[in-house]
């Protein structure tokens, strides 16, 4: 059963263990979370800060969407959808106290450590992140939404990149490059990652801002409709 809360995003939120972070290694960034050596960091728009949207799915035992490593089962409804393997040491295994950040009491997410210290499975899903907000809004927090669904492991594995099509992800993943002394092209075209939906065209630039990036919608739609994108500042 999925529980619904909210957390707090300064263009990432965290899964801590024992409410203790440490570094995470951002040379392997794939676009969406990356593990620390306890628990994880979730990357959101780093546009707006404020509050997202996450729902909690924690299993104590191996579900069936575990057996579904295409996301078919309602992955079309997601941007990105990415799965790696955390550990607990200590636990509790939570998503960061929204109150730690803006006061008052938000527990209302569940632990993910389900069977105690150890491996888990981390799948997360995420979509919006790259809607433009009101820029003259500055009470607009991030649309940003996220499904987090975890489950006990008996050892760490290799990442699962299970869906890769939001331009927020692929600006990440380009930057982990770039730490890595590697220089990317700065025409290379975003993945074309085969969920196949949503492709990314660059479109004329109209208004001196800078490129704009379309996203197509499902191509099986006879008249699909458009999503115009900001190019995100890579500083």
């Amino acid at each position: 059963m999925a529980v619904s809360g909210k957390a707090y995003s300064n263009g990432l939120f965290q899964i801590l263990d024992d409410d203790q972070a440490s570094e995470p290694d951002w040379t392997v960034s794939n676009g969406l979370v990356v593990p620390m050596d306890s628990g994880a960091v979730v990357l959101c728009s780093r546009e707006r800060w404020g509050l997202v949207s996450v729902a909690v799915e924690a299993y104590d035992r191996r579900p069936a969407e575990a057996d579904d490593p295409d996301g078919t089962a309602g992955g079309e409804l997601w941007d990105d959808i990415v799965e790696i393997s955390i550990r607990s040491a200590h636990g509790p295994l939570l998503v960061e106290n929204v109150g730690a950040w803006i006061g008052g009491n938000h527990d209302d997410l569940p632990r993910l450590d389900t069977t105690g210290p150890g491996w888990y499975r981390l799948r997360v899903h995420t979509r919006h992140r790259d809607v433009e907000l009101d820029s003259d809004d500055d009470e607009a927090g991030p649309a940003d939404e996220f499904r987090l669904v975890v489950w006990p492991d008996e050892e760490p594995r290799p990442p699962l990149l299970i869906r890769l099509t939001d331009r927020t992800g692929y600006d990440s993943r380009l930057s982990a490059i770039a730490a890595d002394d590697t220089v990317p092209d700065e025409d290379e075209a975003p993945p074309q990652h085969d969920p196949g939906p949503a492709l990314f065209d660059i479109v004329e630039d109209t208004d001196g801002q800078g490129q704009r990036y379309e996203r197509l919608a499902e191509a099986s739609s006879p008249r699909p409709q458009t999503t115009t994108l900001n190019k995100p500042d890579r500083g």
